[in-house]
Order: structure tokens, then sequence, then C-alpha cells
């Protein structure tokens, strides 16, 4: 039991290593800090995974809901 205890938490440790290095490149580049909640609900690569699959489930949904105007928009910016 204490093998298992000892894998999964250095596990979360090289994901948090891991996830610091990258929030630290996204705030880099992006010039603003990532929200700060996302770091306390992410703890493994499945928690990331399910996030992202959320986050484009929701920017699939919004496109779908919002694709109309989209296309209007595009139409006229380039009547063609």
């Amino acid at each position: 039991m204490a093998t298992v205890t000892t894998t999964v938490q250095q596990t979360q440790s090289r994901f948090q290593i891991i996830f610091d290095k990258g929030r630290h490149q996204y705030e880099k580049r992006a010039g603003k800090p990532l929200d700060p909640t996302l770091a306390v609900s992410l703890k493994t690569i499945v928690d990331l995974r399910l996030h992202i699959e959320q986050q484009n489930g929701d920017f699939e949904t919004f496109r779908k809901k919002n694709g109309n105007h989209t296309f209007l928009f595009d139409h006229c910016l380039h009547p063609d």
C-alpha cells in the first residue's frame, strides 16, 4: 500500500512541476496570470484532460449557438 501511495505522490509532484513550468510559460507569453483556481483543481493528467474536453465542448456549443452571427459578420466585412 505504501508503494502505491508513494507512486501517486510522485506522479502528482511531477505533474505539479510540469504544470508550474507550463503556467509560467503561459503567463510570460500571454502577459497575464493563469486563473489561480485552475491550478487548485488540476492535480493529474486525467484532471487536465477532463478540463480540456470540457473547454472544447463549451467552445463547440458556443460556435454552434453563435455560428450564424459569425457568418453574417464575416459577410458584412467581406461582401462577395
